[in-house]
């Protein structure tokens, strides 16, 4: 949906057909739109007023007039519910947005690069003539009832679509027409509307998935950006608030000292171990007398730690109630058998992991264990990418990733570039970045 400025603006103000129109427009136009209701505007002594101004963050602006009630035209002279207008509804929409302009101008807000463009609409109307009304009215700037129920494609004809519109531009042209509008410190206003807008839907979607723990054992599979990382930080979360014994493991240790930040904490920091595989092993070996071998081959850390647990198992004991996997397509199925034999035969033994099949950077061909593939076991696999903007969704799409997420903002176009070797890669990178980050008011991360 788009996204209404103010966000608290009270839609019951305005008169029943302006009400109407943005109703519509706010269903039916996805986040990149913008709506501003009831902008006036005051230039060289006269009045003039925009019922509803949109903002595409892609392709301009389209400022728009609107006339609810019947609707007659008399020898070229408009009427509504029988009351004569003063001006035609195409003339009040053009003359407002070139008084607008000039104001603009006078005001030195810079909208160079955003298009501007005016429309009609009439929401009590069906149709209106294939060729338009009148020399200043042609049919493609009219919104019937029928354009406003379904406003994408009409509205697309009335801007350029040319990529994201730089969000300095955007601030400003906003800022002019709602100088009430705060942009605090922290990211740019409606960047947080994105991020805010794509946050509160992943929430309800992970909300409804992470009730899945009260299986016994669940296997979430899925690409690169669908949640699953997100998944296991509410898991292991639960798990804790229940008073549960946690083990959260991950092969990187990123992941997982990402995980101790995010749920570990004073209260209950003995309840919780995260950690890569093999350190959470190793941290349950020492105290038992285990030392490491002077000289570490690639099969001692694929063998030579869970073999040493099978030997102090009597010591180790089971001290856990739920063992959490993340990147589970990281881990060998002898590791997956060594951490289930970690849980309490008193407890809860649950046993929940996630896994991108499609990843096997460090197991080559790797599947789900058998063990996972019994009636028993609770299996899902999560088809959306809920990271990526909807241009770098659709395209990895083709590359064997998630389908977009429809709430996610459309982003910037995919870009191409052909480098010879890692330099010349960074240098390609930063040259598509700088410029983004320049034109978004965004600072570099990671």
């Amino acid at each position: 949906v788009a996204s209404l400025i103010p966000e608290d603006f009270n839609l019951d103000q305005l008169p029943h057909s302006e009400r109407r129109s943005l109703t519509y427009l706010l269903g039916g136009l996805d986040e990149t739109w913008y709506l501003i209701p009831t902008v006036p505007v005051v230039v060289e002594g006269k009045d003039y007023e925009i019922d509803i101004v949109a903002v595409s963050s892609t392709g301009g602006v389209v400022l728009i007039e609107v006339k609810g009630g019947k609707l007659e035209v008399r020898s070229g002279g408009w009427y509504q519910n029988g009351q004569p207008l003063k001006r035609s509804p195409g003339a009040q929409a053009a003359g407002a947005k070139h008084a607008l302009v000039r104001r603009l101008k006078k005001m030195r807000v810079d909208h160079s690069g955003l298009f501007m463009n005016h429309a009609v609409a009439f929401p009590d109307i069906g149709d209106v003539p294939a060729g338009g009304i009148g020399p200043d009215l042609p049919r493609e700037v009219i919104l019937t009832r029928t354009e406003l129920e379904w406003p994408e494609e009409a509205l697309n004809h009335l801007v350029r679509k040319e990529g994201p519109i730089p969000e300095d531009r955007i601030v400003r042209f906003i800022q002019a027409l709602r100088p009430d509008l705060v942009l605090d410190e922290g990211p740019p206003a409606f960047d947080r509307i994105f991020r805010r807008r794509a946050d509160a839907a992943t929430d309800s979607l992970l909300s409804a998935l992470e009730a899945l723990d009260v299986n016994q054992e669940v296997w979430i599979t899925g690409a690169a950006g669908t949640g699953k990382t997100g998944l296991v930080r509410r898991w292991a979360k639960r798990a804790v608030d229940r008073n549960e014994r946690v083990l959260a493991v991950s092969y990187n240790r990123p992941l997982a000292d990402w995980l101790k930040r995010k749920v570990g904490i004073q209260d209950n920091r003995d309840r919780l171990v995260a950690n890569t595989f093999h350190e959470a092993i190793l941290s349950l070996l020492r105290p038992h007398g285990y030392e490491m071998p002077s000289e570490l081959s690639d099969e001692y850390w694929k063998t030579g730690i869970t073999g040493a647990l099978a030997e102090l198992a009597e010591e180790v004991g089971k001290p856990f109630d739920t063992v959490i996997v993340d990147e589970g397509q990281d881990f060998y199925h002898e590791w997956l058998e060594s951490l289930r034999s970690l849980l309490d035969p008193q407890g809860p033994q649950k046993f929940l992991a996630v896994a991108d099949p499609t990843q096997d950077i460090y197991v080559n061909s790797w599947e789900l264990p058998p063990t996972a593939m019994t009636s028993a076991v609770t299996r899902l696999e999560l088809d959306v990418n809920l990271r990526s903007s909807r241009t770098i969704a659709k395209f990895t799409q083709q590359l064997g990733g998630a389908r977009p997420f429809p709430q996610n903002p459309k982003g910037h176009p995919v870009e191409h570039g052909l480098a010879g070797g890692l330099r010349e890669a960074r240098r390609q990178i930063q040259s598509f970045l700088t410029p983004l980050l320049d034109d978004h008011r965004q600072a570099p991360r990671g």
